[in-house]
């Protein structure tokens, strides 16, 4: 009887003491990397924007499923190798320069994601800025366990890289 209520004794200090935690941490996690490519501006905007495609050389998807194409604007539901379901949607899409998205259902956490392209020198520079929120505290805490922000984003721009550069339609127009 002693040890259970030891037990029980203990964990009902730990879940404040988590929470705290969890709420001195800021609600927000936000990464934002640069790389550039060598191929054509065109080519990299048109690959990272055909979202159905994205499966053929992301490591880090199961798979990805365009669910609605309304008006121009995709919602398409990723499985990451990794964790649940989650669903985007294409918030802003201007030719060759930016593209929005945002989470509308996950299970943990809402954010943005943003995709800047430029041209010069031969070179395409993308900048990707992923911006994940997470708003209950003990959550908060258990994602930085669990959750590589940093990670995410270089995963995504190193596998682009590769898939692009090692594709026989990286020629430089």
């Amino acid at each position: 009887m002693f040890s259970f209520l030891y037990v029980i004794l203990c964990l009902a200090g730990i879940v404040p003491l988590v929470f705290l935690a969890g709420c001195l941490l800021p609600k927000q996690r936000v990464v934002e990397r640069k790389i550039k490519i060598n191929a054509p501006l065109e080519r990299v905007w048109d690959t990272v924007t055909d979202i159905a495609n994205q499966g053929d050389w992301r490591s880090d998807l199961e798979y990805v499923k365009v669910i609605e194409d309304t008006n121009g604007k995709l919602i398409w539901e990723e499985k990451p190798c990794k964790g649940k379901s989650i669903l985007f949607e294409e918030v802003e899409k201007v030719d060759c320069s930016t593209y929005r998205i945002k989470i509308i259902e996950s299970s943990f956490n809402e954010g943005h994601w943003i995709g800047r392209f430029s041209f010069n020198h031969n070179q395409t520079t993308f900048i990707s800025r992923e911006c994940i929120i997470i708003k209950n505290p003990m959550v908060r805490l258990m994602s930085y366990f669990i959750i590589s922000v940093d990670k995410l984003v270089e995963t995504y721009q190193q596998d682009l890289k590769e898939f692009l550069e090692t594709s026989n339609n990286s020629n430089i127009k």
